[in-house]
């Protein structure tokens, strides 16, 4: 039989390593839990709705609309054993030159 438990071994990951402004792209985290983890997303700390369903993995699609060097993101996967530990990526924004 299967036991219950919280969230483990939080992976965050995207295809990019930079973008340039408005430029969408995927960030992806998965943990492993039972039952399965719903995830929290947060983008420089601030939540980013998300309505994926618990499954292996979350997607949310992004994109950095300010002028800023690089943006943080991070993912808090959770289910009702509790928080996952949280895993966090930088990607940085690069500016387009005419």
């Amino acid at each position: 039989f299967l036991l219950d438990y919280h969230p483990i071994e939080t992976k965050l990951d995207t295809s990019v390593n930079s973008v340039t402004l408005n430029e969408t792209f995927n960030i992806t985290c998965r943990a492993q839990a039972n039952p399965a983890a719903k995830y929290r997303f947060y983008k420089n700390q601030e939540y980013v709705f998300n309505n994926t369903p618990g499954k292996d993995a979350a997607v949310i699609q992004t994109s950095v609309r300010k002028r800023v060097f690089k943006v943080n993101y991070s993912c808090t996967p959770f289910n009702k054993f509790g928080d996952g530990p949280t895993e966090g990526i930088s990607v940085l924004v690069l500016r387009k030159y005419k």
